[in-house]
């Protein structure tokens, strides 16, 4: 019996020492230059049927670029034969990007430090009600 306490002690050590938690790895930035990739488009009815669904390359080049400071988030697009646009100030709570000027949240799906997958739900209702989802890929 006495032999079997410092056995018990040691696998008891072991087992503790194998259920440690690994650190997790951080989170790339958002910040930095993205290049659109791909821009899907899902239109949907008033009742939820899926009407028809567009997919547009990056034809011209597009690229996002977002920047912070300590209370917003900033993001200037331009293109090849687009000017960059006044910056957007928006939001980030969680996995949320939540415009400030016009109240639309944005998803994001992925965040690697080479991929971004932003994504709109069923906002953007045109004059018949219909909603469209927009789900936009980013390379860098």
């Amino acid at each position: 019996m006495p032999r079997l306490f410092p056995l018990l002690l040691l696998c008891l050590t072991l087992l503790l020492a194998a259920c440690k938690k690994d650190s997790a790895e951080p989170e790339p930035p958002l910040e930095g230059a993205w290049l659109k990739v791909e821009d899907v488009k899902s239109i949907y009815d008033p009742t939820g049927k899926l009407l028809d669904t567009y997919t547009s390359p990056n034809l011209e080049g597009f690229t996002w670029e977002f920047t912070s400071t300590s209370h917003q988030l900033f993001f200037t697009y331009r293109g090849q034969y687009t000017p960059a646009g006044p910056p957007l100030t928006f939001k980030r709570v969680g996995n949320k990007l939540m415009h400030d000027q016009n109240g639309e949240v944005a998803q994001i799906l992925t965040l690697t430090q080479h991929q971004l997958v932003l994504f709109y739900e069923k906002q953007f209702p045109d004059a018949n009600g219909n909603r469209t989802d927009w789900r936009l890929t980013f390379s860098r």
